[in-house]
């Protein structure tokens, strides 16, 4: 049975698979061992439904990782080298050991003290371990040959923006951390800077393919990615705010309109 909890679920993991088709099947693009050493300590920052974890494990059976989240929305049956940790990231990190690789992914609307993270994960890394940050601008730009302007996405980003930097958080800054992960102490940044197109208009068809599950993904998503920031923050009316999310929509499903979000991939690591 459908239900919003659900429905959030099963498009956490629809995201999932676009990270997946983005990266050429692949959940990670640093450097690690192939294949990996027993033992090899993974922490995954951030885990939505845990289904990145949950496939890692599944494929490097010699890791030991570990997911941590707010909540525990994961499943229970997992691999024996998985397990889930309820807790916030944005507080102190307190292990009892230390991590190989640590991976984050979509954090950009919840985080607000980036530079904390970073430093956090270089204390928390293993002298030559490797971090990797997936991230997305959730900004929706329109294609320069776009036949129509994204008038109504565009507006809505602005005001998500807005509102996002009254209570600390810059959803902005992704294409930008490589100054602050380098100030952390990490080494060798490199970065990967890719992009989802909304709807099927891109003539590449792995962007086609993106696009379809993208335009998807957003347009379920788009009222829980918003209202809180627009009501709770704003101040908007909530009714106002839903029949606004419906202009967005409709624009979002127009073929002529052709926008698109961009991700950034930062991968560095400590010093040997």
């Amino acid at each position: 049975m459908s239900s919003p909890l659900v429905d959030e679920l099963q498009r956490l993991d629809l995201q999932h698979n676009q990270w997946r088709l983005t990266l050429d099947g692949r959940l990670y693009i640093a450097p690690i061992p192939d294949p990996l050493p027993p033992g090899y300590e993974v922490l995954d920052i951030g885990i939505g439904t845990g289904l990145w974890a949950i496939e890692f494990a599944d494929e490097h059976r010699n890791a030991v990782v570990t997911g941590v989240g707010l909540s525990p929305v994961q499943p229970s049956f997992v691999p024996p080298n998985c397990h889930f940790v309820v807790d916030d990231i944005e507080y102190d990190w307190v292990y009892d050991k230390q991590f190989d690789y640590i991976h984050g992914r979509f954090l950009s609307m919840g985080i607000r003290d980036w530079r904390r993270v970073f430093q956090q994960s270089f204390d928390t890394l293993k002298p030559g371990g490797w971090v990797e940050y997936q991230e997305a601008e959730p900004i929706f730009t329109a294609n320069p040959s776009s036949p129509k302007p994204n008038l109504e996405m565009a507006a809505l980003s602005d005001d998500v923006q807005e509102a996002a930097t009254r209570i600390g958080v810059d959803i902005r800054q992704a294409h930008g951390w490589k100054g602050a992960i380098e100030r952390a102490g990490f080494i060798n940044h490199t970065l990967l800077h890719t992009r989802w197109p909304l709807g099927p208009w891109s003539k590449d068809p792995k962007e086609q393919a993106i696009g379809k599950m993208n335009q998807r993904n957003i347009l379920n998503g788009i009222e829980g990615l918003t209202l809180a920031y627009l009501v709770r923050i704003r101040g908007d009316p909530a009714e106002e705010v839903r029949q606004r999310l419906e202009r967005v929509r409709a624009e979002m499903k127009d073929p002529d309109v052709h926008m698109y979000m961009d991700l950034y991939v930062h991968v560095a690591h400590t010093p040997a």
